[in-house]
């Protein structure tokens, strides 16, 4: 019985730690002739996952969490390219 308990409480570490985890994501635009103020106006912009989830509020999560779709517009084109995982 003890030794379930310590599984438990490693895994529950282990979930704590997952939640404390932080994204950065840069914005990145298509950049031409189609391309919106907005869009332009984030390009290259460095951001935390918290931040982009605040600044976008049409945010599509990809299947990973290697890119993100801020959505700014209909038709956005833009994307949110993961940059680094932590604590």
């Amino acid at each position: 019985m003890g030794n379930s308990r310590q599984v438990l409480m490693k895994r529950l570490l282990v979930l704590e730690s997952l939640r404390e985890l932080t994204y950065t994501f840069m914005y990145v635009a298509i950049t031409d002739d189609a391309t919106c103020q907005a869009c332009l106006k984030n390009d290259l912009r460095i951001m935390t996952g918290e931040e982009a989830e605040r600044a976008f509020p049409n945010l599509l999560k990809g299947p990973n969490d290697f890119a993100w779709y801020p959505n700014v517009h209909p038709h956005c084109r833009c994307i949110l390219i993961l940059l680094e995982a932590g604590f």
